[in-house]
């Protein structure tokens, strides 16, 4: 290591601007810039630099990952408040040891004794077309239970374009109101959770984990995976602020009832509803989706020909 000496002004660089320095770097870059002088690895060590991390897991390399974002974890894990796991093109060939990286990755965030993590995002994972083993999936989703089941302060699940099977999706629900963070999660993203043509409100193990919610304050969900008993579940609950419903299918059989608007309205009454409308034929209308007593903020529509 070397010493820059008082004569070079990169010395008195105050350590707010050396830290946005580092935000511009990629982790390799950090630890040769790290090696400069004392204080660049004193700058290094700042809990700032280390809040936000995104794991992309492809290929054949995807163990090399998972080891390079454990090495991560075991030194910064404790800094660490928003996670991204990104599935970079699964194929046949590859799906398996992205599972494992993934199982792996997520047992050693899993067991950080003092992690504060605050949000975390699984993008577009799309189970239901790039994953060809049930093994591979069940891997990832049982990895996921465990580690959702264990965050002790999540306040963000995004889990859009999942397309996860309805037993895994309850999994993944269930895990959440085992744990802290069915009191600790305020914004849930879940559009597309689950496989096309899947009607969650179906089964009664997936109404269940959804009454586990106790702090909700912000869900963005398909309009069939919620009924009349989840609405007034969250009106109970009166802490709800906005609540977006997507309706792209028929919605004929599944109609939430005017009254249970009515007391939602009584109960949540500055609550915002929001609806995206992806109108591309629907055999019926969807009038009676939108009754006089639904509290609707916005509505926004979008024909596809």
């Amino acid at each position: 290591m070397c010493d820059l000496g008082q004569s070079s002004d990169w010395c008195y660089l105050p350590d707010v601007a050396l830290i946005e320095v580092y935000k511009y770097l990629d982790d390799s870059e950090r630890v040769a810039a790290a090696r400069v002088c004392k204080n660049w690895l004193r700058i290094f060590e700042t809990p700032l630099l280390w809040r936000y991390r995104c794991v992309s897991f492809g290929g054949f390399d995807a163990m090399g990952t998972a080891d390079r974002a454990c090495r991560y974890i075991k030194r910064f894990g404790k800094h660490l408040r928003s996670l991204a796991i990104r599935f970079q093109g699964p194929t046949y060939r590859t799906v398996k040891v992205i599972s494992q990286a993934t199982e792996v990755f997520l047992k050693k965030l899993a067991v950080i004794a003092n992690m504060r993590l605050k949000e975390f995002t699984l993008y577009h994972a799309n189970m239901e077309n790039h994953w060809h083993f049930v093994a591979s999936k069940n891997r990832v989703v049982a990895s996921l239970c465990r580690f959702l089941r264990r965050c002790r302060e999540l306040e963000v699940l995004n889990l859009i374009a999942a397309r996860v099977t309805l037993v895994d999706g309850c999994r993944i629900l269930e895990s959440l109101g085992r744990g802290a963070a069915s009191k600790t999660l305020k914004f849930l993203y879940m559009e597309d959770m689950f496989q096309t043509n899947v009607i969650p409100i179906s089964i009664s193990r997936y109404r269940n984990a959804m009454s586990k919610m106790k702090g909700l304050t912000y869900i963005y969900t398909n309009y069939n995976t919620v009924n009349g008993e989840i609405l007034r579940h969250f009106a109970r609950e009166q802490k709800m602020k906005t609540f977006t419903l997507t309706i792209d299918c028929d919605i004929n059989s599944w109609v939430i009832e005017p009254e249970t608007w009515t007391y939602f309205k009584r109960q949540c009454p500055d609550t915002k509803v929001i609806f995206y409308i992806y109108a591309s034929g629907f055999r019926h209308g969807i009038q009676h989706a939108l009754p006089e007593t639904v509290p609707i903020k916005r509505i926004d529509s979008r024909c596809e020909c």
